[in-house]
């Protein structure tokens, strides 16, 4: 219910697609990009995806307060309700920049949980659980040969993704099963 009224609340160039057969392509419309898609699997139909920095709040002095990640995906799985926050960049996270992107979308989302709150009698996403993600894409000729010189790609991170500090990094990758993006969740039968 509150995914529903905040797709009707929201104007229409904010929300970006809903999954086709399970799957959602997204899409990085910069010329210069050498990352231009990301595809995820496995999501509901009733998946909302939004595209934070389509919003502008004309309220800080630019700078990192105006900064917001490429995506929120808003998705129900076995495990629970989550909201994933995804950058997408066509280089490494070296120098992390994009923490501040992945906590200028979570400010909108915190932002959007307020105005459910005050202006529909209630209603919170309090329940959808933040995880935070970077999809990168190494160039061809720095693609590192041993796989222990790569950057948590996929693996348990030091700490659940629950914070943009902690974000899950991903090498790019077509088809990825959006519960692979969940870190900090006991074994499946424990």
């Amino acid at each position: 219910m509150p995914l529903r009224t905040l797709e009707e609340a929201l104007k229409r160039k904010i929300i970006f697609a809903k999954p086709v057969d399970s799957r959602l392509t997204l899409t990085e419309k910069d010329a210069s990009a050498s990352l231009r898609q990301f595809e995820l699997t496995n999501l509901p139909a009733d998946t909302l995806v939004i595209k934070p920095d389509s919003v502008h709040i004309d309220a800080f002095d630019g700078g990192r307060y105006s900064k917001r990640c490429d995506y929120i995906v808003f998705t129900r799985l076995a495990s629970g309700a989550y909201a994933f926050f995804i950058e997408l960049k066509s280089s490494s996270a070296s120098g992390k920049k994009y923490i501040s992107q992945l906590n200028g979308a979570s400010c909108l989302f915190d932002y959007f949980d307020s105005v459910l709150k005050h202006f529909h009698h209630g209603l919170s996403l309090t329940e959808y659980k933040k995880r935070f993600v970077f999809v990168y894409k190494l160039p061809l000729d720095k693609e590192p040969t041993n796989v222990k010189k790569l950057p948590r790609l996929l693996t348990q991170p030091s700490a659940p993704n629950t914070l943009p500090a902690n974000a899950c990094l991903v090498k790019d990758q077509l088809g990825l099963p959006v519960e692979r993006l969940i870190f900090g969740l006991p074994p499946a039968g424990a």
